[in-house]
């Protein structure tokens, strides 16, 4: 090489090793694995299973919490915490269920430690987030599929309070503390809880999304177990928001404390699917709705897509509805939102409210499409003065209560279509054909774009030719959902 060249790359090439110096030092150097044991009795440092943090506290305290790290938990019982870890960038704390296929370091670990984690109920809540960026995972339990039905399927439990008479009652919270501004990136699953039920007059609710001086936005609720709560979930500002994958069992209602599986209060951009919502209001006076809006103080709630869900009333009586399965109150009205691809049955009175009072003419671009209805009403309530019609087509009302809709492409059919209705196997039994005259089998869907193109079992729609109306796409004879995948590890990048 020439001298004067050589001269000329030896600056550079200082400078490039100092700059490469200089990324290696900015750069965290690996996120960790740390240990929550409650029978441990090593060091408490968390750093192996022998020496596991026996709960939420010394080193694994929310205040020592590491950003970016991943804390395993072994099946025991624990105190309620509240995760209030400040932030640092966008970066993850993962607490997780361990499990035999995923609990990080083998050393001090038994398959014994693989088993449900259940956290105590503390003052009025029992598992909280007051920060952003978290993952809060029980990995078993699986929310709509088989097995969801049961409690004891999920990873975590967060227990009842000793004293039912506790008031008010948050199983799981986001916030604890009112006025936190905005809330991000939570995801909470495979959860579980069983609030104290109706002959306790005292607020219940499973979780707790938002409050009315905190938005939660970009979050995920999935693969849930709820039941006996005034409020499955109650919600207030919430945006860009799924909740998904759920199971919704047997909320109450009385003339002081109004259920609803799912309230939604200052909603935009949120989407509820793939979820079974089953005897809502079957305790007490009668509930609000399934999922129903109340107590805003909006007046709209903009591009909500409800779609894949199964509203599900053992009978005709285990669900005692005011408004509507999908309702609002006044003076709240849907605007453009979506409803379809889903399942209703035995579902009496009202499916489908958009406003409830002459007071909501913004009520509009509201669509019911692509949904099957068992041994179900029909009405779809728009009301408001000058508010744009439901658009409704493609909807097959079977054996319907009150003769079904009028409908270009609708069925009205005096049919069971389903597998198993006695065993709560909602997948349609036979083929649907492309004629709705035909009265033995249902008939093909509008086709949609995604992500309405998926059912709630993971199925593309479609692929035969056939869009099948309801919760789920017609597979060949497969008569359940596939088994939803266990024992999954979290990772952040």
């Amino acid at each position: 090489m020439p001298r004067n060249f050589a001269s000329i790359l030896e600056p550079l090439t200082k400078n490039w090793r100092w700059l490469i110096v200089l990324i290696l030092v900015a750069q965290p150097c690996c996120a960790a694995n740390h240990y929550v044991r409650a029978a441990a009795s090593g060091n408490g440092s968390g750093g192996d299973w022998a020496n596991a943090c026996t709960s939420f506290t010394g080193l694994c305290a929310p205040g020592s919490l590491v950003r970016g790290d991943t804390y395993f938990v072994a099946a025991g019982t624990y105190p309620g915490v509240d995760f209030n870890t400040a932030t640092s960038g966008t970066l993850v704390i993962v607490i997780q269920r361990a499990t035999t296929a995923a609990h990080g370091t083998d050393t001090g670990w038994t398959n014994a430690f693989d088993g449900q984690v259940r956290f105590s109920f503390g003052t009025s809540y029992g598992v909280g987030f007051d920060t952003s960026h978290w993952v809060f995972d029980g990995v078993t339990g699986a929310g709509n599929g088989p097995g969801g039905g049961n409690s004891a399927n999920y990873g975590f439990l967060i227990a009842q309070p000793s004293n039912c008479n506790t008031d008010p009652q948050y199983y799981i919270t986001v916030p604890v503390n009112d006025g936190a501004g905005t809330i991000t990136d939570i995801t909470i699953s495979h959860t579980a809880s069983i609030s104290c039920g109706v002959n306790f007059q005292t607020h219940q609710v499973n979780i707790s999304l938002g409050d009315g001086a905190t938005t939660l936005t970009n979050s995920t609720v999935s693969y849930n177990y709820m039941s006996q709560g005034e409020n499955n979930i109650s919600t207030d500002n919430l945006n860009g928001v799924i909740l998904e994958h759920n199971w919704h069992n047997d909320i109450w209602s009385t003339s002081s404390h109004h259920g609803e599986s799912v309230s939604m209060s200052n909603w935009q951009n949120v989407t509820v699917r793939y979820s079974v919502i089953k005897d809502c209001g079957r305790d007490g006076t009668g509930a609000t709705g399934c999922l129903a809006a109340i107590n805003p103080s909006a007046t709209t709630l903009p591009n909500i897509a409800f779609y894949g869900n199964l509203f599900w009333c053992t009978t005709t009586t285990t669900c005692n509805i005011g408004n509507g399965f999908i309702a609002t109150a006044d003076p709240l009205a849907f605007v453009n939102s979506k409803v379809y691809n889903n399942t209703f049955v035995n579902a009496g009175g009202n499916i489908f409210m958009q406003c409830e009072a002459a007071g909501c003419p913004s009520a509009s671009g509201n669509v019911f499409e692509n949904n099957l209805l068992y041994n179900s009403g029909s009405s779809l309530v728009s009301n408001g003065s000058g508010a744009g019609a439901i658009t409704h087509d493609y909807n097959s009302y079977l054996s319907s209560q009150d003769g079904g809709n009028s409908e270009t492409h609708g069925q009205i059919a005096n049919l069971n279509p389903f597998l198993n209705l006695a065993s709560g196997d909602f997948h349609v039994a036979v083929i649907p054909v492309v004629a709705c005259s035909v009265t033995s089998a249902t008939c093909d869907g509008l086709a949609l774009s995604s992500p309405y193109n998926v059912d709630a079992g993971g199925n593309i729609r479609g692929t035969g030719g056939i869009w099948a109306r309801g919760t789920y796409e017609f597979i060949n004879g497969v008569s359940s959902l596939p088994n939803p995948p266990t024992n999954l590890a979290a990772a952040v990048n």
